[in-house]
């Protein structure tokens, strides 16, 4: 089967990632590539990682007993940039799993008002409570979502100082919901751009002062000088 035009058209290969005999592939959070086109699978499972080159041959794994909840997991210039949602913690490692920073205090959230992350969290906080994703700028700045149980776009430096909250979300009057996917940065740091996972009812949200439908992916811009 092949989907897409033009020189975006791709086929679905089944059972392309060959697992070694006997394993199994666990509930997938997220599927990536590095510059060697090899494939990294971040899973609900130990171990969390698993490496296969670009033929689908099983190369190698990691994260076994690291992460509660596996959730975002995006490669950048060879860098992994990954959050443990349950956890609180977004974390940085080298492509063959060594830890290089660590952003956030393992099983500590912030008070969001929110213990339970299938409901809308009451307010917004400072980071984490639930993170979803995180991913560098182009200055080098990190973003993080935040996420489930919180409402926030935290921005940190690249040795982890947090500079300010980027952004609030919410339905219909503002109020402080949902952020979950970061899916892109401009060249100035200055634009996010996110899916709000509450924005189910199809009314329009306001968010960095343009009205988004409430069905597509929104471009935030991050309010200037604010802090978390």
């Amino acid at each position: 089967m092949k989907v897409g035009t033009g020189p975006y058209t791709y086929e679905l290969e089944e059972n392309f990632a060959k697992m070694p005999e006997g394993e199994t592939i666990g509930l997938i959070s997220r599927v990536t590539t590095d510059s060697q086109n090899r494939l990294y699978i971040f899973q609900r499972k130990d171990p969390a990682v698993l490496i296969f080159d670009k033929d689908g041959k099983f190369v190698s794994s990691w994260g076994a007993g690291l992460f509660k909840r596996a959730h975002g997991f995006k490669i950048v210039n060879d860098v992994v940039y990954l959050t443990d949602q349950t956890d609180n913690v977004a974390l940085i490692y080298t492509l063959d799993g060594k830890l290089i920073k660590q952003l956030g205090t393992r099983g500590q959230h912030s008070d969001t008002g929110c213990e339970d992350w299938h409901i809308l969290p009451v307010r917004a906080a400072g980071p984490f409570n639930h993170p979803t994703e995180m991913m560098p700028g182009p200055s080098g700045d990190l973003y993080v979502t935040d996420g489930y149980r919180n409402s926030r776009v935290h921005r940190f430096t690249a040795d982890g100082k947090l500079v300010k909250r980027s952004v609030k979300t919410g339905r219909r009057d503002e109020i402080a919901k949902r952020v979950e996917i970061l899916s892109g940065l401009d060249p100035a740091d200055t634009v996010l751009a996110a899916r709000f996972d509450n924005l189910r009812e199809g009314t329009p949200a306001k968010v960095g002062g343009a009205t988004v439908p409430a069905s597509a992916p929104a471009i935030v811009k991050p309010a200037r000088g604010q802090t978390s």
